[in-house]
């Protein structure tokens, strides 16, 4: 048989569990409202993401092609710039050549509808 010390302190034990329990049911029922309420805001978060994903994505695109535009508007400019180089190059040859190779012998003024006009005569060297 069982003593009735040994009674009491399985009911005191008894009643030690059930108050522990009753914790526990207490702190569970506090981190499951905790744990729905971080679920929502993760699942906010993720939304943040996947929209900051997307317009990131979006950016990167339209830095590429404003970056490809300013490459040929660049490499356009350089074109152009040459073009002329090349033209006044071709226009200092084209003076050197008319320098050696012309000289002006005579000039006269001649009337014309609008006024007057300038005549140079030039004659091979």
């Amino acid at each position: 048989m069982t003593s009735q010390k040994t009674i009491e302190r399985c009911r005191l034990r008894v009643t030690e569990l059930e108050e522990a329990n009753a914790t526990l049911l207490v702190s569970n029922a506090k981190l499951a409202a905790a744990n729905k309420k971080l679920r929502a805001e993760s699942g906010r978060y993720q939304t943040i993401a996947h929209e900051q994903t997307i317009t990131i994505d979006e950016l990167l695109v339209a830095k590429d092609q404003c970056k490809q535009m300013c490459e040929t508007i660049v490499s356009e400019k350089e074109r152009i710039l040459h073009e002329k180089e090349n033209y006044i190059l071709n226009l200092h040859d084209t003076i050197w050549h008319l320098q050696n190779s012309f000289v002006c012998k005579n000039y006269r003024f001649t009337t014309t509808p609008n006024g007057f006009g300038f005549v140079l005569d030039f004659v091979r060297k």
